[in-house]
């Protein structure tokens, strides 16, 4: 959500403020970022459980039966 965009921001210019980044700053972010994908597995998780799946529509212009040799191309 854009709350946690906005405390990333703010964390990381706060961290900034302090000086260089050494290892400390390292591992408040990466603790950061372990609570932002933590929270998102949960939200998926709650949602999944909720039978929300259903409801959302096939993104825009995507194929589903596209070979995989394809899709590692494109991400190349």
């Amino acid at each position: 959500s854009y709350v946690l965009m906005i405390a990333g921001s703010v964390l990381f210019i706060a961290l900034a403020f302090l000086g260089e980044f050494n290892w400390i700053s390292g591992i408040v972010l990466l603790l950061a970022l372990g609570f932002v994908l933590f929270d998102a597995v949960r939200d998926a998780r709650a949602h999944r459980a909720a039978g929300e799946d259903a409801e959302l529509e096939d993104p825009e212009g995507a194929d589903p039966d596209m070979p995989w040799w394809k899709i590692v191309l494109f991400l190349a």
